[in-house]
C-alpha cells in the first residue's frame, strides 16, 4: 500500500515538473496564458492614415493566434467583434404612385405600368 502511494506521488511530482517546464518554455509564456495579453508583432501606418497591425495573442486553448487588423482613420476596424450600429437608419423606399381610390370604393390601387 505504501509503495503504491509513493509511486502515485512520484508520478504527480513528475507531471507537475513537466507541466511547469512547458509553461516556462520559450513556446508558451505563462504571462500570456494567465493574463490574455495581446502583443503587436508589426504595425504600419499607410499614407492615408489607416493602420495595419499584426497582433499575436493566446487563444485560451492550446496555441497562439495571429490577427491582421486594419483600422481606418475614423477608428473603425475591419472584422470588429462588436461593430458599431449605423448612425442613421436606412431610408424606406418610396411607395409606388397611386391612381386614387377606385371608382367602386375600396383602397387605392397602384397605377398600371409603374
Amino acid at each position: 500500500m505504501a509503495t503504491t502511494v509513493k509511486i502515485i506521488t512520484f508520478i504527480l511530482v513528475v507531471a507537475v515538473i513537466i507541466g511547469l517546464a512547458a509553461l516556462c518554455s520559450s513556446f508558451i509564456s505563462p504571462v500570456d496564458v494567465l493574463t490574455g495579453k495581446e502583443r503587436v508583432v508589426a504595425e504600419k501606418q499607410l499614407p492615408n492614415g489607416d493602420i495595419i497591425q499584426v497582433v499575436q495573442y493566446w487563444n485560451s486553448g492550446d496555441f497562439y493566434n495571429l490577427d491582421l487588423r486594419h483600422t481606418t482613420v475614423d477608428g473603425k476596424r475591419d472584422r470588429d467583434p462588436k461593430p458599431k450600429p449605423p448612425e442613421n437608419p436606412p431610408v424606406k423606399p418610396p411607395s409606388p404612385p397611386f391612381d386614387g381610390p377606385p371608382k367602386d370604393g375600396g383602397p387605392p390601387r397602384p397605377r398600371p405600368g409603374r
